[in-house]
């Protein structure tokens, strides 16, 4: 409980900080309107296991910069971490609407999936994320272990000698 409220606390203060600096500077409207900053929080709340904070930064920056595929797949990820799970998938959804090649948003949209037990739906996700990024040895054995759970052993030991050679 305590190493939480430090974390917790740290983000206020970084708040405080920012806000502060805000005041010295005198910025203007536009710059504090700043989804880039709303953003910034939203990955510090985000970072501190403050999920419900950083949605709410996530959101103020969407309001700014309404089709910006990396915060809308930030709001997938804080959305995921507080077991929304289907409105995390229309977020991680509405991201490969804008870049289909979105490797973040495939991969929560499968650990979307795997959450609410589709197997198959998630290992196709993982299957498009590692066209993308072909040398990543965790995905390849995620999906061997996806395999695995459905029994599908043949195409696990494809995955799993994959990763070994």
């Amino acid at each position: 409980m305590r190493l939480v409220y430090n974390d917790l606390s740290t983000l206020y203060e970084d708040i405080d900080k920012i806000l502060s600096e805000i005041d010295i500077l005198s910025l203007s409207n536009k710059d504090i309107n700043s989804w880039k900053l709303w953003k910034n929080l939203g990955d510090k709340a985000y970072l501190c296991s403050a999920f419900y904070e950083a949605l709410f930064c996530y959101n103020k920056a969407l309001e700014i910069n309404p089709e910006n595929a990396e915060l809308l797949c930030k709001k997938g990820y804080a959305l995921l971490k507080l077991h929304k799970r289907e409105l995390a998938i229309k977020y991680f959804k509405r991201t490969l609407n804008l870049d289909k090649n979105h490797y973040k948003a495939l991969f929560g949209l499968g650990e979307a999936y795997y959450s609410m037990s589709d197997e198959k739906n998630s290992i196709k996700c993982f299957e498009k994320v590692l066209e993308l990024k072909p040398d990543n040895i965790n995905l390849i054995l995620r999906i061997a272990y996806l395999y695995f759970e459905l029994k599908k052993y043949e195409d696990a030991l494809k995955y799993f000698e994959k990763a070994l050679f």
